[in-house]
């Protein structure tokens, strides 16, 4: 679930709906929100620091907003 590439993130959410999809539900949804973090930003925002990456703006504004618990309590809401 930590790759930045977003087939892989694809791929994690298919393979815990089709092969634990009623007994694995928090990393089914742990996994749809790495999924949707990736889709926005493309990678992780909250691992620039330690790889030595630049965030942009909206990384920036993202991280100040809370960073993976902010795209938690959006997931929750929709």
């Amino acid at each position: 679930m930590h790759s930045e590439s977003i087939a892989d993130q694809e791929q994690y959410v298919r393979l815990f709906l089709s092969r634990m999809p009623e007994t694995d539900q928090e990393n089914l949804f742990n996994s749809k929100v790495h999924r949707e973090i990736i889709r926005q930003f493309g990678r992780f925002p909250f691992r620039n620091n330690a790889l030595s990456r630049s965030s942009t703006k909206p990384e920036l504004e993202y991280l100040s907003l809370g960073g993976y618990r902010h795209s938690v309590v959006l997931l929750n809401d929709s």
